[in-house]
């Protein structure tokens, strides 16, 4: 009743990814590295388009990985070659 748009805080949803990942099903673990502590988990867009909140393009990243991911070309390479 009070979540998303009915929400007096709401401010368009631009920002509400990770609580989207978080409502999922699908298992909360990095996808470079495999770490699955919560508190080190972030969400990263893989088109790097943060107004792109769709699922297919939000995975987990923990917080070393999504340095890496956008700071080492190498490293990006890499992980798109996974994510392919």
């Amino acid at each position: 009743m009070y979540s998303g748009p009915n929400h007096p805080n709401w401010k368009g949803g631009e920002y509400a990814y990770r609580d989207t990942m978080l409502r999922l099903p699908a298992i909360k673990t990095c996808k470079r590295c495999g770490v699955t502590d919560l508190r080190l988990l972030n969400v990263h867009h893989l088109d790097e388009n943060h107004k792109n909140n769709a699922v297919e393009n939000l995975v987990w990243l923990c917080y070393n990985c999504h340095f890496l991911v956008h700071k080492d070309k190498n490293e990006k390479e890499k992980f798109m070659g996974i994510m392919v």
